[in-house]
């Protein structure tokens, strides 16, 4: 497998994201009956925002057990104190919070706490993170090193 999109349901017959090319559209609930270290890229796009907090981790490490070495992974997502300070700052106003973070999503993550998950779950670096959208989302692409020859 190359590479696939996690993706989540958010209505009965539509997903939250649309692959890109060459991405696999993947349902978040068939991501165990991928083979270990087989994927490419994994993209999470949003797919975080919309696991329940107390199975995140969970999901997070499977995610993780399924990029092959060399592998990258694209976690991306609300950040939840970029989008309070943006809320305070006003630059948004509350429907549009009240979209972004109730809108189905049944947890809130910032950049820092996907880091640390995946520093605590794996040995990937972290090559890119950053902030966008006025610092209400964030992005982070992490790698899993080769394996040594």
């Amino acid at each position: 497998m190359n590479e696939i999109v996690i993706q989540v349901p958010i209505g009965q017959d539509q997903m939250n994201t649309y692959p890109e090319a060459g991405e696999i559209p993947i349902p978040i609930k068939n991501l165990s009956q991928i083979p270990t270290a087989s994927c490419k890229t994994i993209r999470l796009a949003n797919a975080m925002d919309y696991v329940p907090l107390s199975q995140r981790d969970d999901v997070l490490k499977l995610a993780l057990e399924k990029l092959r070495y060399g592998g990258k992974i694209i976690i991306s997502g609300i950040d939840i104190y970029g989008i309070s300070q943006a809320l305070v700052s006003g630059y948004i106003n509350n429907q549009s919070i009240n979209s972004s973070i109730y809108g189905g999503k049944l947890s809130s993550s910032s950049m820092h706490e996907v880091i640390s998950l995946i520093q605590k779950y794996s040995n990937l670096e972290v090559n890119n993170a950053k902030l966008e959208n006025q610092n209400t989302c964030y992005s982070v692409v992490a790698r899993r090193k080769p394996l040594e020859q």
